[in-house]
């Protein structure tokens, strides 16, 4: 049994309940994004912290192609796929990504879990 009590979402049926009964305003969120940046696309987006992957893909529709990231297994297992989503388990604090690699970064509600100095340090470098 796993007993880490610092990342609620490692276990399988935690991410079940979170995946089906997450509010799904991420299009909404992706649409405003787009308008405040003046941008209609991005080349390349991250969504840090992607969880079952709800943002990550809204973010589709104003990317060509996105880039989500979570440190939990169990919650990446439940994320639905998308043709140009591509899900990785990495921690927000050391991306591994070279320098300049996005030109759009969310972090969504597990921004509050990160160590917020060393995730902007990384996110500010890709």
């Amino acid at each position: 049994m796993n007993d880490d009590v610092s990342n609620l979402f490692v276990h399988q049926s935690a991410a079940r309940r979170y995946a089906a009964a997450r509010p799904d305003f991420h299009p909404l969120v992706a649409r405003r994004i787009s308008a405040f940046s003046g941008r209609p696309r991005f080349r390349q987006a991250l969504d840090a912290g992607c969880g079952t992957g709800q943002s990550a893909r809204a973010l589709a529709a104003i990317a060509g192609a996105v880039t989500a990231i979570d440190i939990s297994p169990a919650m990446l297992a439940e994320a639905e796929r998308h043709d140009r989503v591509t899900y990785l388990c990495a921690p927000a604090e050391t991306l591994p990504f070279r320098n300049g690699a996005f030109d759009l970064i969310t972090a969504g509600l597990a921004f509050h879990g990160f160590d917020q100095t060393e995730f902007l340090r990384e996110a500010h470098g890709v």
